[in-house]
Parts: C-alpha cells; structure tokens; sequence
C-alpha cells in the first residue's frame, strides 16, 4: 500500500471515531441537563400563543381550505386529501413541520366531526347552527 493512501486512511478513521465520540458526548450532555418548562407571558396566553399542543385548535373553515375539500367531500375524501398532504409536505424530503403541523390538526378537527355518511358542507351547516346557539347563550 502506498504511503498516500495508508495516510488517507488513517486521517478518515481518526475522523469516524471523533464523530462518532462527538455526537456520543452530545447526546450525553443533552440527557443530564437540566429540563426547563418555558412560561409562556400571560398576554401571549390571551392571544392563543403558549400550548403545549403541536398546533393550535383551528375553526372549520380553516381546516376545510387547509386540506383543499369540496363541500361533496366525504370522509374518504379527507383521508385521501390528508395522505396526499402528509407525502407533499414531508420535513425529510424538504417539506415544512409547520405545515404540517396545520394539516394535522385540520384533520384532526374534521375528522373528529365527521362520521361516514356525512358531507363536508353537512358538516359545515352543522358547525354553524352550534356557533349560532353559542353566540345567542352569550347574549343572555
């Protein structure tokens, strides 16, 4: 073996083992420090900022545009539109966590709503007559 090669050699596997030994003293350290909660500020309370949750609890239209449905749309529908989403938006091929965080939780929140028979505009009108008989409850 010529000299170049053997020193090559040696210089990639001194290379390996620091790696390997960095990221070994990383995740050490990242398990004995201390963990801190944040306090979200209470103004950033009242503006909805602060959960704990991956994404925030979405109003019905949102979820319906967030997932690109039709008011014709059954549950069928959502599930497909939502496998489509999560493979176009996927972090590991460039896609955004915060997207997908909100087709998460707009499939979350229809999906919760939603039973087999139902349509998205159903489910529309449904969502509206409970926000009616809420908003007249806080009148009285």
């Amino acid at each position: 073996m010529a000299l170049p090669q053997l020193i090559v050699r040696i210089i990639a596997g001194i290379a390996v083992v620091g790696f390997r030994s960095a990221r070994q003293a990383y995740r050490q350290a990242a398990n004995a420090a201390p963990k801190v909660e944040m306090q979200t500020p209470e103004w950033a309370q009242k503006l909805g900022f602060g959960s704990n949750e991956r994404y925030q609890e979405m109003r019905l239209p949102e979820a319906i545009n967030i997932l690109g449905l039709t008011k014709a749309d059954k549950l069928p529908e959502v599930k497909a539109r939502f496998d489509h989403l999560l493979k176009a938006n996927d972090p590991e091929k460039g896609g955004s966590e915060y997207l997908l965080g909100k087709i998460h939780g707009a499939h979350d929140m229809i999906t919760r709503n939603l039973n087999e028979e139902m349509t998205i505009d159903q489910l529309a009108k449904k969502a509206a007559e409970f926000e009616n008989a809420n908003a007249k409850k806080d009148e009285l």
